[in-house]
Formats: structure tokens, sequence, C-alpha cells
């Protein structure tokens, strides 16, 4: 039954990949400019008119940007699912190189605003339902809402004049020493995460503070509406203790409604790094997708594309099999 359920969901996924890789491509080989003046070197682009036509249609065959955009399409990706990506023309190394330090960043930054973001909201949202029209409620649902109501330069912004400029608490940009691996190259992975620590603080910070609102929120009326049914009394009216009756009755109920906005925030994540990954030069896949359109450097900008579609596929995935642990009701089918 599970295998069953997988394959029909996995078969799914793949139809919608393909529909939503056709409309990438078709927009990023829309985007204004001329790749194949990228790769001519400045000695090429001074020649004569007749020879520059020539050498602009020699790179581009060899590009394949000489063709049909279907058949572009289709080269570009059987390649993609047989692992490789192309050529990086700004950093003049293959598409899977340029990717390698960047990925493991964002990765890396996104894994701890999760564990961030999930180890505040629920229990904040609880808290909040508890103590619902309190103080504490009053006060969490201001501080949230500031975080869903401000753009998240904005909080940047502030975040960089408070802690780097006034405070002189955390660095303003980047993410560690560039010559750090020079000076220590036997240094470990937590040696280095170390090293990077302070300078995650910021854009980490940035990231949980924009999303704690969302899932709180989420959290919250859930659990206000839990709290609210008639088997919540039937089980304090049983003698069951507070504990037992909110952590066991009451959340794991509310967990459904929090289920349906994860990929929504998981989403919003992924666009919101990379905005707060250009602003702090942090040097993730979000800066790079960024400069790889500046430079227009299609190969690179489409396969960053392509990640962030398959993590947001993959994340629908999960949630569905997350949806049959939290209901007993729900069956897969």
């Amino acid at each position: 039954m599970l295998l069953r359920y997988l394959a029909k969901r996995i078969i799914f996924m793949l139809f919608v990949f393909l529909l939503i890789s056709v409309v990438v491509f078709a927009i990023f080989r829309a985007v204004p400019g001329d790749p194949v003046l990228l790769h001519m070197n400045p000695e090429e682009m001074r020649l004569p008119r007749d020879m520059f036509e020539a050498v602009h249609a020699q790179i581009s065959q060899r590009l394949g940007l000489h063709r049909p955009v279907h058949i572009q399409y289709g080269i570009w990706l059987r390649n993609m699912l047989s692992g490789d990506f192309g050529f990086s023309s700004h950093h003049q190394a293959s598409v899977n190189t340029v990717l390698q330090g960047p990925l493991l960043v964002t990765l890396q930054v996104n894994l701890i605003v999760m564990m961030v973001v999930f180890l505040i909201s629920v229990p904040l949202g609880i808290f909040s339902a508890i103590k619902k029209g309190s103080v504490f409620d009053n006060s969490a649902q201001t501080v949230t809402l500031l975080g869903m109501s401000l753009p998240s330069f904005i909080i940047a912004i502030i975040a960089i004049m408070t802690f780097s400029v006034w405070l002189n608490l955390t660095p303003v940009s980047g993410f560690g020493d560039p010559l750090f691996l020079i000076h220590n190259p036997d240094a470990t992975a937590l040696q280095l995460f170390r090293h990077r620590l302070p300078f995650m603080v910021l854009p980490v910070g940035v990231l949980s503070f924009a999303s704690l609102a969302g899932l709180t929120r989420f959290v919250r009326v859930a659990m206000i509406d839990s709290l609210s049914q008639d088997y919540i009394r039937t089980a304090r009216s049983k003698g069951l203790g507070e504990g037992s009756v909110i952590w066991s009755h009451a959340f794991r109920n509310s967990m459904i409604p929090f289920v349906t906005s994860l990929v929504a925030w998981l989403v919003g994540l992924l666009t919101g790094s990379i905005i707060v990954e250009e602003i702090f030069s942090v040097q993730g896949m979000g800066r790079l997708f960024v400069n790889s359109i500046r430079t227009l450097d299609f190969n690179l900008a489409i396969t960053i594309q392509t990640i962030f579609i398959v993590l947001i596929l993959i994340g629908y995935l999960l949630v569905d099999f997350v949806y049959v642990l939290v209901d007993p009701r729900v069956r897969l089918s």
C-alpha cells in the first residue's frame, strides 16, 4: 500500500516537474541578452563585423544555441537527468563544481532556521492559546505580527544597525574569513562551523523572526479550536492531567492545520533566504542565483531554480506522509 502510494506520488511529481521545467526554461531563454557574448574574450569582441559574426556563430554552435528552443530543452533535460548541469559561463567551471559550496551553506543556514523556528513557534503558539487574551498572548501576537508585516530586508537593516553598528556584537556581513581554510587546511567541519557561527547569527535571526509569525499563529488558532472541542472537556472530566490534555489530545489534533502551513512556509523560507543572503553577502544558493541572473549565466540560474522546485515538490510529498502520522483518519490512497 505504502509503496503503491509512493509510486503514484512520484509519478505525479515528475509530471508536475516537467511542466514547471518547460515554463522555467522558456522564461530564462526569453530573458534579454546574448549569452554567447559572455563566452567571447575582449580580442574577439573587437574583431571586424564579418569575423565577429563567424566567431559568434561558432560559439553559438558549440553551446547548442543555434538549435530550436524545444531541441535545446530536450538536450538540457537529458543532461540534467544524467547529472550534467552544464558549464557556467561566468565562473568558467562546471555548474556541479560551482554549486557545491553555496549549496552546503544554504542547507546549513536553512536547517538551523528550521530548528529555531520549530523550537520557538510551537511552544509559543501553544502557550498563547492556553493564555488567550492575557498579557503574554497579546505580547507574543504583537511581536510575531511585526515579523509578518515587515519585509525581510527591512528586518535585516534594523538587525544590522542594532547588533552590528550600535552594539558591535556581530559581523555586518559575510560568512566567515575567506582565508580561514587557507590558514587552517586541517580544520574539521566542527571548527569551520564554530568559525562561521558569529556570521550566521544575523541571517539566521532575520529569517527566523520573519518566519515565526505565520507558524505561531497557525498553532495558536488550531490549539484554541482544539481546546474548545467536546473531547477536551471529556478528557478533563475523566481526571486527566492538564499536561496530558494539552499535549496528547489538543496538540495532536491541532497539528493537522499546522502541517498544511508547512509547505507554504518552506517556500517562503527559500525565497526569503535569497533576499537575506544577498543583504548579508552570504555565499549561498540565493546570492548565487541573483548573481547568475545578473551575469546571464543561464545554465547556473536554471539549475538553481530546478533545485528549488525539486525541494518544494519533496516538501509536498513529506507533508502528505506527515498527515498520515498526525491524523489516523487519513489513509494512503
